[in-house]
């Protein structure tokens, strides 16, 4: 599935830093054609659905290939998308879980989001828990999460991630 994507495009996402993308733009002028280019979003779309980013030992593509699509999400992709969510590096799963959110917060979808919010704290990373914790905060969810964020804090204390950011932004939306 890979191969299906142009080698620009690879280049480009896997590029990193803005010198390192100037640089592939500047080999391949047309990048940012392709890039935006229907087929490509398809051609990465099925990369992403198959089962080749769960064999990359080094999944920057698919860390920057779900943050380019996500700037034009739409619910119709969600499910090339969901099964990262139990992706293996955590980066993987936070990036699909933005992509969730890039659906569901301009549709209001506050069941989806609290849904999402509820598997993004029971992650066994702390860099998806805190995200979860940031977003619940910033929409203002914890009054209709408030059961499971009490719950949620007890756990956590038998996990040991009471001295974690994502405990002490719960604890804060409990008080």
């Amino acid at each position: 599935m890979l191969q299906e994507i142009p080698v620009m495009v690879r280049d480009y996402l896997t590029a990193g830093d803005g010198l390192s993308q100037a640089s592939v733009q500047e080999k391949y002028p047309n990048v940012r054609q392709t890039l935006n280019a229907p087929e490509t979003r398809e051609a990465i779309l099925r990369y992403l659905a198959s089962d080749e980013p769960w064999k990359d030992p080094a999944p920057g593509f698919t860390i920057n290939a779900l943050g380019f699509l996500q700037g034009n999400a739409s619910a119709k992709e969600v499910p090339s998308i969901r099964k990262l969510q139990n992706h293996s590096n955590a980066w993987v799963r936070l990036r699909a879980d933005e992509y969730m959110m890039a659906v569901y917060y301009p549709l209001h979808d506050r069941a989806s989001m609290v849904s999402l919010f509820q598997q993004m704290l029971m992650d066994v990373d702390e860099v998806v828990r805190v995200q979860a914790a940031r977003w619940v905060k910033g929409v203002n969810v914890a009054p209709e999460m408030r059961g499971f964020l009490q719950r949620w804090i007890k756990d956590a204390i038998h996990r040991k991630w009471d001295t974690l950011e994502s405990f002490e932004i719960v604890r804060e939306l409990l008080k």
